[in-house]
């Protein structure tokens, strides 16, 4: 709606009703798409497999700016890696030498399957024995790992950590 000169009859100036409508609107819908990709991106996850220790190295995936914990040892081989850059959840799994089991478990202590929580993430590799609950199998032997803030499951030469 134009008018005659800078002002309209209504007294405001040509134009700045219509911004003040538009404003709010486009105002919503810049929200609105913010926290449509933020949900899009919150619950995504990614996946990483590594042959070894270096290749892991080699891609970043360690301290400085990788998901993996500290009591990955350098042994470590066939990693398989999956994680929620949003929440920090964590799934991996890696083989060890048998000899670096103590560096592995250095900072953490042992806990009873029952004193064990479920992982939240869900990965077509993970063991079942691992995702049902019940933590009952006498296979692993469990622990809780305070500076990478999750469990850990070893069994033999093979383990499993995650993070909630």
């Amino acid at each position: 709606m134009g008018c005659n000169g800078s002002v309209c009859p209504d007294g405001k100036a040509d134009g700045a009703g219509h911004l003040r409508e538009v404003k709010p609107l486009a105002h919503a819908l810049a929200i609105l798409l913010l926290l449509i990709s933020g949900a899009w991106t919150f619950g995504q996850t990614e996946e990483f497999q590594f042959n070894t220790y270096d290749d892991a190295k080699k891609a970043g995936a360690l301290l400085g700016g990788g998901y993996f914990p500290t009591l990955l040892p350098k042994s470590a081989a066939s990693i398989n890696e999956m994680h929620n850059a949003s929440t920090y959840q964590i799934l991996m799994k890696f083989k060890f030498s048998e000899a670096e089991r103590e560096e592995v478990i250095k900072n953490c202590h042992q806990v009873a399957g029952a004193n064990v929580i479920s992982p939240g993430l869900k990965a077509s590799w993970w063991p079942n024995d691992l995702r049902d609950g019940s933590f009952a199998t006498t296979w692993y032997v469990y622990y809780y790992c305070p500076i990478d803030e999750g469990f850990l499951a070893l069994a033999k030469d093979e383990a499993y950590f995650w993070r909630l």
